[in-house]
């Protein structure tokens, strides 16, 4: 019994090392465009004062809201940022500064 609890404490130490998403920072600024495509999920954005470094991401034109996302909540975030690029309005977004891209762009995962 004990092995079997030793091995599982194990497990679960490796399984949580291994998850890296991160939301740990936020930056402000009005949406200045907003791209879809028929061939892929992606939804990218581009804001004022997007940040223009990160420790891995490598392309900074656009940050992205990640195709595997689930439907429902990617057209919550997006119709949050078309009412804010209609309205000309500035919003808060959460990404990930530390490790996280999607492709070679930042991760967004909130836009508020």
């Amino acid at each position: 019994m004990e092995t079997k609890m030793r091995l599982l404490l194990v497990i679960c130490l490796l399984f949580t090392s291994s998850v890296s998403a991160d939301y740990d920072s936020n930056f402000k600024g009005k949406v200045l465009e907003v791209l879809t495509y028929t061939t892929s999920s992606l939804i990218l954005f581009k804001v004022e004062s997007q940040p223009s470094s990160h420790p891995l991401c490598t392309k900074f034109d656009y940050i992205a809201i990640a195709p595997e996302t689930a439907p429902e909540l990617k057209q919550i975030v997006y119709s949050r940022l078309l009412a804010a690029y209609a309205a000309d309005e500035v919003v808060n977004n959460g990404h990930d500064g530390k490790d996280e891209c999607v492709g070679a762009r930042m991760k967004v995962y909130r836009v508020g």
